[in-house]
């Protein structure tokens, strides 16, 4: 079952126990999920929904999936800064590495197709999302999870683009990729140009 999470659910504990268990993952992902310092730590997925409260937008969320009354993966989703028509998703994407390899790789496509049908429900244009060094070769992944063929959870193939400069977002030198919903493309461009590195 899918839960959305906002900043209005501070005393959720499943959501710091799912933060917990990551400061023993071996994952470089689990480092911004962490509850260590979190409060200190603009990167971490606690700090952006509590502090931030880059979630508590109408039109996103961080989406947690419960399993046997634990939050056991979750993703965000929130509007643009510099078009509220594009959606950022997937970002701070974690799953439990306490889980079978099968069943991680089933929840990431279940969370992405998720927030993927959210975000076309919540009419943005297009999606961007941001991969920095370390995380760079998980693009094919991505690219893989949207594959109809390869994942059941679809119900149509979106064109995943990377823009061809690197741009500094959130402070950090990444790679952007985006996917255009509805004829948007020219617009998404725009935006990652004023943020080209």
């Amino acid at each position: 079952m899918f839960v959305r999470i906002d900043s209005s659910c501070e005393k959720d504990k499943k959501l710091f126990d799912m933060c917990k268990i990551a400061e023993f993952s071996d994952d470089l992902t689990a480092e911004n999920v962490q509850v260590l310092d979190w409060k200190n730590r603009p990167e971490t997925v606690l700090n952006q929904i509590f502090i931030q409260k880059i979630y508590d937008c109408e039109n996103g969320g961080y989406f947690v999936y419960e399993k046997d009354g634990k939050y056991v993966c979750g993703v965000g989703c929130y509007p643009f800064e510099q078009d509220d028509s594009i959606a950022v998703f997937p970002v701070r994407l974690y799953i439990s590495t306490d889980l079978g390899m099968k069943e991680r790789i089933q929840l990431m496509r279940k969370l992405i197709q998720h927030t993927f049908i959210r975000a076309i429900k919540d009419n943005y244009r297009a999606a961007v999302f941001f991969l920095n060094d370390h995380n760079l070769w998980r693009a094919k992944a991505t690219i893989a999870y949207m594959n109809v063929r390869k994942n059941k959870y679809l119900s149509f193939v979106p064109k995943i683009k990377t823009f061809d400069t690197k741009v500094n977002y959130k402070f950090t030198e990444q790679t952007a990729m985006y996917i255009d919903f509805s004829d948007y493309e020219n617009e998404v461009k725009q935006c990652l140009q004023q943020i080209t590195v």
